[in-house]
């Protein structure tokens, strides 16, 4: 249904403002076949459930699933930075370590190359290097159904201990798929989200009670994602959003004179907090990759319709589907905050401690508004509001 809604199946491509057949490898069978696949699976994908409860259809399904979406996205390639990013990697190859100029653009002058998913870069010229774009299309497709394996899991871990049934864990499947869609390019930001999707299924949804070792794992991770993509800002982003949830959770149940819990029970959110944070140092721009990271939207906006706002009319006309399931979901986090408060509870969640977080699930509806290049994030978006649903007595029944 998403395939259907997106744009590039007419006949001009919404961005570049021509036919796909100017393009090598872009022809009318691609336009025609790709959608197909997205489709009879996630009709089958229904049909099964529909069908039969047995479990070994279920799998079933999801595994045709996966493929369909895998063979989607081992079609052509679409996307300029593509090439870019892999002779970027050929560089790094070619040299054995990283440049403190940019080498391919000749306006930047003497400016510092941020390197900011050098790691990532590397892996995109391997594959190049070792079968061409038949590799990279290949490498593209494992990903994406990494991702879509990891998002699945990950929503099944966290909505299966309230009890709630596959309806619900299809349709945030469903919700994270469409907000993923426009990132599943071949770029380094793919694996980006491949290894957040890692990250909260390892560690954020995982036991409440970490032991030294989960700690030591969490900091290598950190560490290992810095120097592959900058999209590892997530880390400490999520983290602290975490802490800052259980601070006001624990603030409201003390002015409320409620039972409450004592302060050293927030270290370790404080410490994943912080362990994140250093990691951030041991990557070769240390913190000026933060400065980089912020100032991007705003150079980019005038070359680029991937950082405009959700609420610009061109994104409406380009990406339908986002932009409903965007407003969905931020009305679901809205009303769910706003009805804590009312009925008296913290508008943070109860106990501090489970995720995705109302303030994590706020702020990421926030960066998805702020641009759509963010709508990612809605993945976590989705979680919550999934979560939230079921809670609902009336939905429940």
């Amino acid at each position: 249904f998403a395939d259907l809604l997106m744009p590039r199946w007419a006949g001009l491509h919404p961005i570049h403002g021509c036919t796909p057949s100017d393009f090598p490898d872009r022809g009318s069978r691609y336009e025609k076949l790709a959608w197909k696949p997205n489709l009879l699976s996630g009709v089958a994908l229904w049909f099964t459930r529909a069908m039969s409860a047995s479990p070994r259809a279920t799998l079933l399904a999801l595994a045709l699933f996966a493929a369909a979406v895998g063979l989607t996205q081992s079609f052509a390639l679409r996307d300029g930075d593509t090439f870019w990013n892999i002779r970027a990697g050929l560089v790094l190859l070619e040299r054995g370590s990283l440049p403190a100029h940019d080498v391919l653009t000749h306006t930047a002058g003497d400016r510092p190359w941020i390197h900011h998913e050098w790691g990532a870069q590397l892996l995109w010229a391997a594959a190049y290097e070792l079968g061409g774009w038949a590799a990279v299309r290949g490498l593209r497709a494992l990903l994406v159904v990494a991702l879509v394996a990891l998002w699945l899991t990950l929503v099944r871990r966290i909505l299966r201990p309230g009890g709630a049934g596959w309806g619900l864990t299809l349709a945030a499947v469903t919700a994270g798929w469409v907000a993923l869609m426009p990132h599943v390019s071949a770029r380094p930001r793919l694996l980006g989200w491949v290894l957040y999707a890692l990250a909260c299924w390892l560690f954020f949804a995982a036991a409440r009670r970490w032991s030294w070792r989960r700690y030591a794992a969490f900091f290598l991770f950190a560490v290992g994602w810095f120097n592959v993509h900058s999209s590892a800002l997530l880390l400490p982003l999520t983290a602290g959003l975490e802490l800052a949830n259980a601070l006001v959770s624990e603030l409201w149940a003390r002015l409320r004179s409620r039972e409450t819990r004592p302060w050293r029970d927030l270290v370790p959110a404080a410490l994943r907090t912080a362990l994140a944070t250093i990691a951030l140092l041991l990557q070769p721009a240390g913190f000026a990759l933060v400065g980089y990271i912020l100032e991007t939207p705003t150079l980019n906006r005038e070359y680029s319709s991937e950082w405009w706002p959700l609420w610009r009319a061109d994104v409406w006309q380009q990406h339908p589907a986002i932009i409903v399931v965007a407003a969905l979901l931020a009305s679901i986090t809205l009303l769910s905050i706003v009805a804590r408060w009312r009925r008296g509870a913290s508008p943070a969640s109860d106990t501090g401690s489970s995720f995705p977080s109302p303030l994590t699930a706020l702020a990421f509806v926030a960066l998805a508004l702020y641009s759509r290049r963010m709508t990612a994030q809605l993945i976590i978006v989705a979680l919550f509001t999934a979560r939230e649903l079921w809670s609902w007595p009336t939905l429940r029944a």
